[in-house]
């Protein structure tokens, strides 16, 4: 089976280095009723411009 070549027009921006998704001291906590829950804390994350990424969890885990 052959691979389609793909058609991408090439970039005239230039190149950089940077994120193009940067999250840096991510904290998220909820009220509950045995008090506070942490569910992040801390989180530094960096996305590539051209990277696919995803968030995996049960349903109600809260990754909205």
């Amino acid at each position: 089976m052959a691979v389609p070549e793909l058609a991408i027009a090439p970039s005239t921006a230039p190149e950089t280095t940077a994120a193009k998704i940067a999250i840096a001291g991510l904290t998220k906590t909820f009220a509950t009723r045995g008090g506070r829950f942490t569910a992040l804390d801390g989180i530094s994350l960096d996305i590539p411009r051209g990277s696919f990424c995803t968030i995996v969890g049960p349903s109600g885990c809260g990754k909205t």
